[in-house]
């Protein structure tokens, strides 16, 4: 198989960027909304639900080694990590936004990379350097400006 074009990848990938910010940025606005109707962890599984079958569907359809179905192994790992993120993770996040803006719990989660890099930092896999603090600068400076008090 041959590369793709430079120009076609980076447009493909400013596009995914994209994407991603935009369904990202809503889906706290919309844990904020959908609480006032549901449950918090019954909102998140409802969510949850939609997306495993959407995913696992367009996976069987594009990916030719997932058209056999998942192995019991693969199974089991994805129900302990899809129930750590229901209970731990989103499910959390949902009883949260019922107290505070979707705001301020995107900026929290926002946070995550930076606790990993104090995390590498104690542990000495990461060094401080120039180009470290400017990202972490640019990310959680980015989420803060676009906290705007939903």
């Amino acid at each position: 198989m041959g590369e793709a074009p430079a120009a076609t990848t980076s447009a493909r990938g400013w596009a995914a960027l994209g994407a991603m910010y935009l369904l990202w940025g809503t889906y706290y606005v919309s844990i904020r909304v959908g609480v006032r109707q549901f449950p918090p962890f019954l909102l998140v599984g409802i969510e949850f639900e939609i997306a495993g079958v959407v995913l696992y569907l367009a996976a069987r359809r594009f990916e030719p080694a997932s058209r056999a179905g998942l192995t019991a192994r693969q199974w089991r790992k994805a129900a302990v990590a899809g129930t750590l993120l229901l209970v731990g993770g989103d499910g959390l996040v949902s009883v949260g936004e019922q107290h505070v803006a979707a705001s301020v719990a995107s900026v929290l989660i926002a946070t995550i990379p930076l606790w990993m890099v104090v995390g590498d930092l104690v542990r000495g896999r990461l060094r401080w350097g120039w180009p470290l603090l400017a990202g972490l600068a640019v990310g959680l400076g980015g989420a803060a400006l676009t906290a705007g008090g939903t």
